[in-house]
């Protein structure tokens, strides 16, 4: 299992499962992830760039409602 794999399974875990209070993924959570996963620290653009063109991740937030 390369790298990538051992990232997406993972993430696909959430968040939570990795010690995060909340269930939503930011770029310095995924980066903190990659770290231990992978031991390589990237930047939030890589990280970025490998969660939108390595993973086929997508912008997603939160829809907001009244209470």
């Amino acid at each position: 299992m390369g790298q990538a794999e051992q990232l997406w399974t993972s993430l696909e875990h959430g968040a939570q499962a990795h010690g995060f209070e909340a269930y939503l993924w930011t770029l310095e959570r995924v980066g903190l992830v990659v770290e231990r996963v992978t031991g390589v620290v990237l930047s939030r653009a890589s990280v970025w760039r490998l969660l939108t063109g390595r993973l086929g991740w997508s912008l997603q937030r939160p829809q907001r409602r009244a209470l």
